[in-house]
């Protein structure tokens, strides 16, 4: 008996023919037609099916890869955010050290010299309007704790370091958040008063003066220190109202002058030197200030009950 299995589908014919025992064939032939039917995985609709499935399915693999891939782009995008604003962070506290002085957290020399420019140029352009806007001056002070070194011999230097920190918060008390507090070197100290009137400088230096000469200076131990202060200032521009050739260098130099004189005349005092008729007469009190007052060049600006005499030397 013979077996066909597994056929294909399609058309197919079965012709038998038989032979006797001795081998001869009748000429008769039996011929049957078959139809395999295809099995449902062997149709056009199945496999069309298939076609549009793996095409699906491609895409959806392709969809799911990119948003895989968008996801991680947007971490990595986060990622370089986040360490962006690390980096910009810890830059600009990299920027802040290096205008800020250490011991008493204000700013340093560094931080003036940065800001101070900009300052004189809004000044200048005030001053250049008729009249002048209220307001417009720039009060340099030069401020030196008196006998500052006897604090360090006497009680060494961590007593020293204290009278420095408590001064930069009387100092602070004192100034706006708007004027420039800068620790200019060692127990001195340089105040930019932004934008007042000149004639209110007297009375700030004298806020000053009081606020520290009332001050109790705790130092480690214990103890309790009284200290004073020396100051000098001078203004910008020399003259209101007028063009201005003083730059923050010789204005520094001008309080400074004057703080030479408030040291060496009294301690414990405040002189501001002003231009009497001209800018020139700043110059000239630079050179020799001794002349300069005679002369009646510049004005010098005391408290009432210390006397209008004055040391340069």
């Amino acid at each position: 008996m013979a077996a066909y299995s597994h056929l294909p589908p399609g058309e197919y014919q079965l012709r038998v023919q038989a032979s006797n025992r001795a081998g001869q064939w009748s000429p008769q032939e039996w011929a049957l037609k078959l139809h395999v039917q295809p099995a449902f995985y062997q149709t056009w609709w199945f496999r069309s099916a298939m076609w549009v499935l793996g095409a699906l399915g491609l895409a959806f693999l392709f969809r799911l890869r990119l948003h895989a891939l968008r996801r991680r782009g947007e971490r990595l995008e986060r990622l370089v955010a986040e360490r962006t604003a690390e980096l910009e962070a810890a830059s600009r506290r990299l920027e802040q050290a290096s205008l800020t002085d250490p011991l008493t957290g204000l700013h340093n020399r560094r931080y003036l010299e940065q800001t101070i420019q900009a300052d004189f140029d809004l000044a200048a352009r005030r001053h250049r309007s008729m009249p002048p806007e209220p307001h417009s001056d720039l009060v340099l002070f030069m401020l030196d704790l008196d006998h500052f070194k006897r604090v360090n011999d006497q009680h060494g230097h961590a007593a020293g370091d204290a009278v420095l920190q408590q001064t930069a918060g009387l100092l602070r008390d004192c100034m706006r958040s708007s004027d420039h507090i800068v620790r200019w070197g060692g127990e001195e100290f340089l105040l930019v008063a932004r934008f007042i009137d000149r004639n209110d400088a007297p009375a700030l230096a004298e806020k000053i003066r009081l606020a520290v000469a009332a001050h109790e200076f705790r130092i480690p131990g214990g103890q309790v220190l009284r200290k004073t202060v020396s100051i000098g200032f001078a203004t910008f521009p020399g003259m209101p109202g007028r063009p201005s050739a003083l730059t923050p260098e010789s204005l520094q130099r001008l309080a400074d002058a004057a703080l030479y004189a408030a040291k060496h005349t009294w301690r414990d005092a405040w002189v501001g030197v002003q231009a009497r008729s001209g800018e020139a007469g700043l110059s000239r009190f630079l050179a020799d200030p001794t002349s300069a007052v005679e002369a009646g060049d510049v004005m010098l600006l005391v408290p009432e009950q210390r006397g209008r005499v004055v040391n340069w030397h």
